[in-house]
């Protein structure tokens, strides 16, 4: 998994380090700008919980962020299994 994370360019050090992170640290966890993080709040891909007046994010919010935007089951119709096998 964490191999896969850092193919997709995810800082998995900072993710593993601790629990709980702040919208600066979750942007370069993602190595994304705060335009982009704030996109994925207006599509609930992610949800940051407030504490004073600030956005934190959990290590399994920021994960289940990830598992959201990128299938990792394919399944193949059967009319692309005829396709599929003339190729191979």
């Amino acid at each position: 998994m964490e191999q896969t994370l850092e193919l997709l360019g995810i800082k998995t050090e900072l993710l593993t380090s601790k629990s709980l992170f702040t919208r600066l640290e979750t942007e370069e966890i993602f190595g994304c700008t705060p335009q982009t993080l704030k996109s994925f709040e207006r599509r609930n891909l992610i949800k940051p919980n407030r504490f004073k007046n600030k956005n934190f994010y959990t290590a399994s919010d920021i994960l289940d962020c990830i598992k959201k935007q990128i299938p990792l089951t394919c399944k193949i119709k059967s009319e692309e299994l005829d396709w599929y096998d003339i190729w191979s």
